[in-house]
């Protein structure tokens, strides 16, 4: 990766960055991740869904491909959420998006900056 991110958000993001990079799908994993965080915004069934600590992982894991399916969302993308359903991360889905847009906006060479200006 261009950064490196740490933490746990950090390490998925670079995993996938990495993953999507080899795949050559950098553009598509993050129009993906852009497109499950919008719906993630808008659906409060899903939001419970992956807050509910209560529900099997495995049933998680089902649930988060069928939905990756349905999007349709592409493999790198699909096997991200898997996994984070998986080892019980998925509540972190949002962090981890924002830390792989960053990861992105670097490897696109984008600076980000805050200006100040003086009335």
């Amino acid at each position: 990766p261009p950064i490196q991110l740490f933490g746990v958000e950090g390490r998925y993001a670079c995993a996938l960055y990495s993953a999507a990079s080899k795949l050559k799908q950098l553009d598509v994993v993050e129009k993906d991740l852009i497109k499950f965080q919008g719906i993630l915004k808008t659906d409060l069934r899903l939001q419970e869904f992956i807050r509910n600590p209560i529900l099997k992982r495995s049933l998680k894991v089902t649930a988060v491909k069928e939905i990756a399916a349905k999007v349709p969302l592409s493999v790198p993308s699909t096997n991200l959420l898997a996994l984070l359903a998986e080892n019980g991360r998925l509540k972190a889905v949002n962090t981890i998006i924002n830390s792989f847009k960053t990861i992105m906006a670097a490897h696109r060479g984008e600076v980000v900056c805050e200006v100040t200006t003086a009335k």
